[in-house]
């Protein structure tokens, strides 16, 4: 049976916004002995960056800290961030084709972010954000995914329903979340990928 789809939900770390070449984050990496995944998981997945997600301390002193932790000192934070995030681009394609949907679809950001991100994010690609009717970050609402929580506070900003919403992102915890909350959710590979799943199982075109 065709699903009525109003609104199309985007994450942004890992599906707009992604490590294009990931050169400088390898070698940085290798300087300090370990793989890019392990790498990655010092600064993702540590205490420091899920209360940077909540708002609870700045992105500074998120970056200060992970470079404490590597020898550096906190004032060479910032160096540390610079590398880590060189090789880090907007997709453009991407930005493009959530324009294209605006004809028909609303359309949202949600993502878990540390504070400035949207600053930072139009450096990336200055007016990208103009492309969403709505957008929600972690720091500003004190709310991180996967919480139910968060996902009714984009709903309710772009005025749809659980079951009349999309959700893309790139990590099945948060894709199980916002199952869970209500939402449709597709696990973002590749964006012909999520292309092919929008318009064969949600009947989503752009416009």
């Amino acid at each position: 049976m065709e699903r009525e789809i109003r609104g199309i939900i985007w994450d942004m770390g890992g599906v707009i916004l992604r490590t294009m070449d990931p050169s400088p984050r390898t070698e940085l990496a290798k300087h300090f002995g370990l793989t890019r995944k392990e790498l990655e998981n010092v600064a993702f997945l540590g205490d420091d960056s899920r209360i940077a997600e909540l708002g609870q301390i700045t992105r500074e002193e998120h970056w200060s800290r992970v470079a404490s932790q590597f020898g550096m000192s906190p004032q060479d934070g910032h160096i540390f961030e610079d590398q880590f995030w060189a090789g880090d681009r907007v997709d453009k394609d991407l930005i493009t084709f959530i324009s294209a949907l605006r004809s028909k679809y609303k359309t949202g950001l949600l993502s878990n972010a540390w504070s400035d991100m949207r600053e930072l994010l139009n450096g990336y690609m200055p007016g990208c954000l103009d492309v969403f009717d709505a957008s929600v970050f972690s720091y500003e609402v004190g709310l991180v995914k996967p919480d139910e929580r968060i996902f009714q506070l984009i709903l309710d900003k772009l005025g749809v329903q659980p079951s009349q919403a999309v959700f893309i992102d790139d990590f099945e915890i948060n894709i199980a979340g916002a199952q869970a909350a209500g939402l449709n959710a597709i696990q973002f590979k590749t964006l012909e990928q999520v292309k092919m799943v929008l318009a064969e199982q949600y009947q989503v075109f752009p416009g």
